[in-house]
């Protein structure tokens, strides 16, 4: 409108009060396209509209020969000034039409105290949104006299020219428009920003487009005959309810809440951050090389920006006081009642109490005036980026990037022995000056020989200071918290208080730790911690922040997802359906890194007993108990079905009911390299000469002397076929034979137990090892059993024979028993349920071996036969039988019929309680790690799981 001529002005209107009756000032009711819709003649419109007309073409300025405009200056301002006339005079002539037709007059307040500008073309036009802003108490400029002179800029698109000159400034997309007329309130600018300054997020757009107003075709039918029409836009939407909140349960949840929470982006925004800086420093060390120097030459700078977050956010508030007034960045704090978290906040607002981490509405009571300022991610990368920049230039020894406003470096081979102090001073005062230069923001630095020393030093030298602590060590240690060292917990100063210090009454502090003995400190912390809290108290710190002596020490150790916002489920499929997605974006982070993981583990928060059913944060996770568990996969991998069904049996395992879930995280360790999971070595060591592998100082238990090099090939055979193929590579290699033995040198042991009955039993136990473990089932002697009041079976191992155990390295010896371990408990634990059930007879004790052996298994074996299934009995056959039958139904699923007929086996087999339905069970269960099952596959699995008997049961 502020584009045309004052006659076309005038033609416009008197043509829009001819054409049509005055239309509702809503979205859905403007149009601008007139020429092609019928014209709606009214006397009374076009009586309004003259008289309008009429008082309009006398009070522009000027004569009969035009206006006068002077200068740029004057023409821009009689041109604004006689914009803003007639928008009034429009507003009128609104005003009276909505009287004539009995509507309220009452104006719209949305866009009160917006001044509104518009750059470049948009849709709707600028005509349109011109109209809708004064329309609706907002004010409308067409010159842009200066920046600061509207309070928001509408665009569809700038220029890389402009997005730089208008950085600053809230540029918003036409839809900030619509979408606050369509839910009668002014919406939140940065949800429409034009200009992306958050590192890789992407804008929410909840609208309810499913709720319509049932009055809106009524009100457009009656308002068709008057006044002005503008450009069509989307129908309006009745959202009494404001914006749309969505829970876990649904499928975009996880989407939205990435986008959404800050906490997430934060995290993955700076790990990113830091691994980039990881890698500039690797390569200029690699280029450089490293100097070493001697331990007690060490110059070891600690250097920290100062309230990071909040100084660069401040940047850009030139009218803000950061050193005198309270200010803190939080997203979404400028709502009264906020319940965002702050990230962070400067030293005026420290002295009111207020902490990083504290809810806005909490910091608001301590502290009236705090100012929130929003995230500025562009402005963090930037001042971080030049930071490193500047130490890089440097040239040090050695640099650690901590974080991304904080480093550690060596500068021992840039300063000289002589006046060291000096030296050090000078360089702390260029590296702050030239920060503070490059990036408008004070760093603290704090020096020392070592790490730890240089960390308390930076907390002296806080806020914007140096401290370098060069003498005196101990006494500078003496008078500082505990807490204050690095590791240092509250578990830990509990423990101090509890157990070492009884009689404290006040802080512990470093100090009192000094007068300790080392060997105190190892008695009630351990060897580990109490030799690390000894050395700190005394000033000694071995840690290296030289990556090129381990640059693994440095790499990433564990990928997980923590979601504690939104977690409300009904039902465990639910569960499931939510654990398959967080395992599909932990996978895709996989992926990304080129990383596999051989260790799943499932943390989730309870709602504790007592607490509110819903917290004082909307949709949070409110006070909770925390629970976790772990699971190794047998083979590494980055699939999502695998480790999402790993993750629902963790749930299950733990045992929560769905409705008091208020958080779930899935954390992925043990991770190495994609591809290199299948080049495992085991690392034998070569033996110089032959040896016999014997147990030193016990019997032997074989007829005759081993031949050397030779192993056992039936506990060769029970080992897992994984492991044997790589165990046969490295047999090969040291040309060791698997030789067969005679029946006398079986490398079995049994075990004698007794029953209830007191008749004795002996049963062959597979598993190679010193002792058999005890089973989880089997308490003390001294305790009473919780099943059926059964007796503790005392146990005798007659025999045990470990020659390839000892062969094997002790991490993969230890995972290997630990996999029979849990063969064992699974079968014993059925048998022996079966037994005290009565469903098998006592087996009496015989001399011969092979007789107990032939006499428990053909007992056992007795059983199993009673029950038929594709024309055997036999529990090896069945079981290889549903291996094929998986394997070749993975990616279609099992036929419908098939399916059928196996689950009436298996009704049969646990109606029963066959030790075989847990035993088949457990192998689909392990097939499913292994092989990349469909969905239909895996959702039978979850629910034979899920119905399984437990072997506590």
């Amino acid at each position: 409108m502020s584009t045309l001529e004052d006659d076309e002005l005038i033609e416009l209107i008197t043509s829009w009060s001819q054409k049509r009756k005055a239309s509702s000032p809503k979205a859905a009711d403007i149009n601008t396209n007139d020429a092609d819709q019928p014209s709606h003649s009214s006397s009374l419109s076009f009586q309004l509209a003259q008289e309008d007309n009429e008082e309009s073409v006398d009070d522009l300025g000027g004569d009969d020969k035009g206006p006068i405009f002077g200068d740029y200056a004057s023409y821009f301002a009689t041109k604004a000034q006689n914009q803003q006339i007639e928008d009034e005079k429009f507003l009128e002539w609104n005003k009276k039409r909505q009287q004539v037709q009995g509507q309220d007059t009452k104006v719209s307040s949305i866009f009160t105290g917006c001044v509104v500008h518009v750059n470049g073309y948009t849709r709707p036009s600028i005509a349109t949104i011109h109209k809708l802003i004064i329309l609706n108490g907002g004010k409308f400029i067409h010159h842009l006299s200066s920046k600061g002179a509207a309070t928001h800029i509408i665009a569809e698109r700038l220029t890389p020219r402009k997005q730089a000159e208008f950085k600053n400034y809230k540029v918003v997309r036409p839809q900030w428009v619509l979408d606050s007329i369509e839910r009668g309130s002014l919406q939140r600018w940065s949800d429409y920003s034009l200009i992306e300054v958050d590192y890789g997020q992407q804008r929410l757009q909840f609208r309810n487009e499913d709720q319509t107003n049932p009055h809106a075709k009524q009100d457009d039918e009656d308002e068709s005959e008057i006044g002005p029409s503008i450009e069509p836009m989307s129908e309006i939407v009745d959202t009494t309810d404001g914006t749309t909140t969505i829970d876990s349960k649904h499928p975009d949840f996880l989407k939205q809440f990435f986008a959404k929470s800050r906490l997430h982006h934060l995290s993955t925004w700076k790990a990113d951050l830091r691994l980039e800086f990881l890698n500039m420093v690797i390569e200029q060390s690699k280029s450089q090389g490293h100097m070493p120097t001697g331990a007690s030459h060490r110059i070891i700078v600690h250097v920290d920006f100062d309230c990071f977050f909040a100084t660069v956010s401040a940047l850009k508030r030139p009218d803000i006081d950061f050193q005198n007034q309270p200010v803190c960045v939080s997203h979404g704090g400028t709502k009264p009642g906020s319940t965002a978290d702050i990230a962070s906040c400067n030293y005026v607002c420290r002295k009111y109490g207020v902490k990083n981490g504290m809810w806005v509405r909490q910091a608001k009571k301590l502290c009236p005036d705090l100012i929130c300022l929003d995230y500025d991610f562009l402005g963090y990368e930037t001042a971080s980026k030049k930071l490193y920049e500047i130490l890089l230039g440097l040239k040090p020894d050695c640099i650690l990037p901590v974080s991304i406003d904080e480093a550690l470096l060596e500068i021992s081979s840039l300063i000289d022995d002589e006046n060291t102090v000096e030296q050090v001073q000078g360089f702390c005062e260029s590296l702050r000056r030239e920060i503070y230069e490059q990036t408008r923001c004070t760093v603290s630095v704090g020096v020392s020989h070592n790490v730890l020393l240089a960390k308390l030093s930076l907390r002296k030298a806080k806020p914007n200071g140096y401290f370098y602590l060069h003498e005196n060590f101990e006494e500078f240690l003496h008078n500082i918290p505990v807490s204050s060292l690095p590791g240092v917990g509250g578990a830990i100063v509990n423990k101090l208080i509890s157990q070492v210090f009884p009689h404290s009454s006040s802080e512990i502090t470093i100090g009192e730790i000094q007068g300790l003995e080392r060997a105190n400190l190892e008695k009630v912390f351990g060897v580990k911690t109490g030799t690390k809290l000894f050395e700190y108290a005394h000033g000694i710190d071995h840690t290296s922040i030289d990556i090129n002596s381990n640059p693994e020490a440095f790499t990433r150790k564990s990928i997980s997802i923590d979601i504690n916002w939104g977690i409300r489920f009904d039902s465990i499929a639910q569960i499931d359906e939510f654990l398959f997605r967080v395992s599909e974006e932990i996978c895709n982070k996989l992926q990304l890194m080129k990383m596999c993981t051989s260790q799943v583990t499932l943390k989730i928060l309870k709602r504790s007993k007592g607490a509110p059913i819903e917290p004082p944060k909307f949709l949070g996770c409110g006070q909770c108990d925390s629970f976790s568990k772990s699971s190794r996969l047998g083979i590494p991998s980055d699939d999502y079905r695998t480790i999402g069904m790993e993750a629902r049996i963790l749930f299950r395992n733990i045992g929560c009911d769905p409705l008091e879930l208020r958080g779930v995280s899935i954390q992925v360790t043990k991770l190495i390299e994609k591809g290199k999971e299948v080049q495992m070595r085991l690392p034998f060591a070569r033996l110089d000469a032959p040896k016999t592998a014997r147990l030193e100082g016990k019997e032997q238990h074989s007829d005759t002397p081993m031949e050397d090099k030779d192993i056992d090939a039936q506990v060769f055979e029970q080992l897992p076929p994984s492991i044997q193929e790589e165990l046969r590579s490295e047999l090969r290699r040291r040309n060791i034979t698997i030789g067969e033995r005679t029946p006398k040198r079986k490398r079995v042991y049994y075990q004698q137990v007794f029953t209830r009955t007191g008749a004795s039993e002996v049963i062959r136990i597979i598993s190679p090892r010193k002792s058999p473990s005890k089973s989880p089932l089997k308490k003390s002697p001294t305790k009473k059993s919780p099943v059926k009041d059964v007796k503790r079976r005392e146990t005798k191992v007659a025999k045990v024979d470990e020659d390839v155990l000892n062969e094997l390295p002790p991490s993969l010896r230890k995972e290997i028993l630990e996999e029979w371990d849990e063969y064992e408990r699974t079968n014993m634990t059925e048998f022996d349920r079966l037994r005290e059930r009565g469903k098998l007879p006592e087996t009496k004790f015989h001399n011969s071996a092979n007789s107990i052996e032939s006499l428990v298994m053909d007992d056992f074996e007795c059983k199993i036969n009673l029950i038929m299934f594709q024309k055997t009995s036999q529990p090896s056959k069945i079981i290889k039988l549903v291996d094929r039958w998986m394997k070749k139904t993975v990616e279609k699923g099992p036929h419908h019929r098939d399916l059928e007929l196996f689950q009436t086996y298996l009704s049969k087999l646990k109606h029963h309680s066959h030790p075989l339905y847990a035993v088949i069970i457990e192998r689909m269960r392990l097939i499913s790690r292994i092989e990349p099952l469909c969905q239909r596959w895996l959702n039978i699995l979850t629910t034979l799981i899920q119905e399984r008997p437990t072997y506590r049961d």
